[in-house]
């Protein structure tokens, strides 16, 4: 039952972040600066969660953490928030398909990090498994025609991918001791403030007016995000990223709706080529598991 409800809120958010990430490919490249667009939509996101919980539900506010769950928690917000600004700058230069495709390699680097700081065992198929998916991902973002030059925008998004595995792989530590949606709220207050700073310091605003798609954004982001802690509280870290895999058929879709966007021949041979990795990483995913199954009767 929870691994369903896991599948389910995993599904949810490829919804909600393929249509974020059409958005803000939009918007960064025509209207507004991407640091702008990320701290405007977490802190709208953070307003809107501050209401719903003094309304609905204050008991939300009520959140003890040890001191090893705090610090654990500010890892993991840290590190989604370098994942978020690298994101939103890579789309600057690249696509969304771009960065649904490059994403999914978050599977395997979920694994790598596991090995290098959770003790997860190493295996001769993911290995091979993260092999395939290295050179697909290298499909995706060589550019065929001027040589060996990587588009600046997919080096963030790479940038992006580990951090965002790095955090998932902690807050599954921390979802323990709160829900998702209050792991969302501090997340994003932890956020606007880390973003606030940086954007008053160094970015300033020269208008203070949040226009109605920074909303909107707002929105998407916020309920996108609410099911990313949700998946990773009932499923974990690794099954999440295995769902998360449909993120590029929603966004090519929401792009071509939106964008008049086709994925490249390219995209789609590196997208087969992670998709098939993927599947080696999730064969021998289920082998040790029904080995462990029987061992356990």
């Amino acid at each position: 039952m929870e691994t369903t409800k896991a599948l389910y809120a995993g599904i949810l958010f490829c919804v909600f972040y393929a249509s974020q990430i059409v958005l803000q490919q939009f918007f960064v490249k025509s209207t507004i600066f991407p640091l702008h667009l990320d701290f405007l939509t977490n802190l709208s996101a953070f307003i809107l969660l501050t209401l719903y919980f003094m309304i609905f539900k204050r008991d939300a506010f009520k959140i003890k953490l040890n001191k090893k769950s705090f610090i654990l928690f500010l890892a993991a917000t840290f590190l989604w928030i370098l994942a978020d600004v690298s994101s939103i700058f890579g789309l600057k230069d690249s696509s969304s398909i771009n960065l649904s495709i490059i994403s999914r390699l978050q599977i395997i680097i979920t694994y790598f990090l596991a090995v290098m700081f959770f003790g997860e065992s190493i295996s001769k198929n993911k290995v091979i498994a993260s092999v395939l998916s290295f050179i697909g991902g290298l499909i995706i973002v060589y550019d065929f025609q001027t040589g060996f030059r990587i588009n600046p925008g997919d080096i963030l998004f790479f940038v992006f991918t580990v951090t965002i595995s790095l955090s998932g792989l902690i807050r599954q530590k921390v979802t323990t001791h709160m829900s998702a949606l209050q792991m969302s709220y501090l997340m994003f207050g932890v956020s606007s403030a880390v973003l606030g700073a940086v954007t008053f310091l160094f970015f300033p605003i020269k208008s203070v007016t949040i226009p109605g798609f920074i909303i909107l954004n707002s929105v998407i982001s916020l309920v996108g995000f609410i099911f990313v802690n949700a998946s990773i509280a009932l499923g974990g870290a690794t099954f999440f990223s295995i769902v998360s895999s449909l993120l590029p058929v929603f966004t090519a879709i929401l792009s071509f709706i939106f964008l008049k966007q086709l994925p490249l021949f390219t995209q789609v041979i590196g997208a087969v080529i992670i998709t098939l990795g993927i599947i080696l990483f999730q064969k021998n995913e289920n082998r040790k598991s029904n080995i462990s199954r029987r061992n356990s009767t």
